[in-house]
């Protein structure tokens, strides 16, 4: 009879992890199809909680950084490519005009469309003005294949 090692759940994950390249930041792939006849399928990735961290000068908290790279380097290995991603909130920590700046800069090597939705994080420092000026606006809607998607900003700001 032959010993057969065990593996505790926690080591599983751990070497899963490093065997897929997972990284700290969820990338999903969300596939929408219809029942009777309706409208085309299509998929769209999600993207969410980068939380980018600026600290002084033109340095950035690394380990965000690289979480948000391994992101955009994912979907730029999707096949087939996604036909857009939602970035769900929080691209950055606490705001600042170079942490958003420097997140759509890494954004920007994303060769699908990026729909964007403002976290907390984005909006409380100057209550989402820049996001305004420089990503999105804080609620919209746009209609993809026959899907009609609402954006919606969450964020309350009274008691």
């Amino acid at each position: 009879m032959s010993k057969e090692k065990s593996i505790s759940r926690r080591s599983f994950l751990k070497q899963a992890a490093v065997f897929t390249g997972a990284s700290m930041l969820p990338l999903n792939l969300v596939e929408v199809a219809w029942a009777k006849g309706g409208g085309e399928k299509f998929t769209f990735g999600v993207i969410s909680d980068s939380h980018l961290t600026h600290i002084k000068g033109t340095k950035f908290v690394n380990n965000f950084d690289k979480g948000l790279q391994q992101a955009v380097a994912e979907v730029g290995l999707m096949w087939p490519q996604p036909d857009f991603i939602v970035f769900g909130g929080d691209l950055a920590q606490l705001g600042k005009k170079e942490e958003l700046d420097h997140g759509l800069e890494m954004l920007s090597k994303i060769e699908v469309p990026i729909k964007f939705v403002i976290g907390e994080h984005d909006f409380y420092l100057d209550m989402g003005k820049y996001w305004e000026e420089k990503v999105s606006k804080l609620y919209y809607s746009f209609d993809h294949k026959g899907v009609h998607f609402v954006v919606l900003n969450s964020i309350l700001t009274y008691e």
